[in-house]
């Protein structure tokens, strides 16, 4: 997915074709566009979402 944040081009991964429907794309592709209308920069929120999954998966098999 291409983005444009704050004048600059981002480029966001969505998810794979066989692991992901076109549909369940289409809905993160408008979740990742709202925020970037918002001035949020996408790529770090989605990095931010995935520091916070890997955090969560310590605590269940520490």
């Amino acid at each position: 997915m291409r983005l444009t944040v704050m004048g600059s081009p981002r480029n966001l991964q969505i998810g794979t074709y066989p692991e992901m429907s076109v549909k369940a794309a289409q809905t993160e592709a408008k979740k990742w566009r709202g925020l970037s209308r918002r001035g949020l920069d996408p790529a770090a929120q989605q990095e931010a979402f995935r520091d916070a999954a890997a955090r969560n998966l310590d605590q269940f098999y520490c």
